[in-house]
């Protein structure tokens, strides 16, 4: 699969995950997904040949120029209606 195809479906994923639990108060939840993301995604990229070929270094310029979605929240904190 082209790297762009590649960053096109993954990003299409991590918008889906981060609409639905990208909630008030789940920001480290949602920070600690992207980081195993990323390093899932460093560990398949080096294992297309037979040697690594990425280092973090040139995993960070791919990361950088395929520009992965990061995470964000989607929904605000419920107020309480005032009593009275």
């Amino acid at each position: 699969m082209k790297l762009a195809d590649l960053f096109r479906q993954l990003n299409a994923k991590l918008h889906g995950y981060y609409n639905y639990y990208g909630l008030y108060g789940n920001a480290r939840s949602l920070n600690r997904f992207f980081q195993h993301v990323t390093e899932i995604l460093f560990k398949w990229l080096n294992r297309r040949s037979q040697r690594h070929s990425l280092n973090w270094e040139s995993f960070k310029q791919l990361f950088d120029r395929f520009k992965l979605e990061r995470p964000h929240i989607k929904g605000r904190p419920k107020t309480q209606p005032a009593r009275g």
